[in-house]
């Protein structure tokens, strides 16, 4: 069972991140340790700084808590942002309705393979795990 509806909203403490707000399901998916769970939270969380810095809410000063590493988060985003480059518009919702439970685990998957081909996500997951960001990439460019 989903976790949230659409309508309802989720209410961010910048200490915590989103962390507390991620479904066991998503954690079952791809597991509580994973680097790639802590780049989402990571990700997320740096996007929403981001976001109240420009709105002037927040000091241009705050940092964004950090669970994983910003090799991490770097790649993530790169993934991100390469898929925008080649067509995906919800890249971003993705991970965030994955993670906070509005849709099931296996949505950026199915985009990322629809994109670079089946299993994509996969393998670039499987390196991203591994720390191999690099190759990791170059999963989504042997298409």
């Amino acid at each position: 069972m989903l976790a949230l509806s659409m309508a309802e909203k989720i209410r961010i403490n910048l200490e915590k991140g989103y962390w507390p707000h991620f479904v066991p399901v998503f954690f079952a998916r791809y597991g509580a340790d994973s680097l790639f769970v802590r780049s989402v939270a990571d990700c997320l969380t740096a996007r929403h700084v981001k976001v109240l810095i420009k709105a002037g809410r927040i000091s241009p000063n705050t940092r964004p808590l950090q669970l994983g590493t910003t090799e991490a988060t770097n790649s993530l985003e790169t993934l991100l942002g390469k898929m925008k480059t080649d067509g995906a518009t919800d890249h971003v919702l993705h991970i965030l309705r994955e993670s906070t439970g509005v849709r099931e685990p296996g949505v950026l998957e199915a985009e990322v393979d629809l994109l670079y081909g089946c299993g994509a996500f996969n393998r670039w997951l499987a390196q991203f795990e591994l720390r191999e960001f690099d190759k990791a990439m170059r999963v989504l460019c042997a298409k």
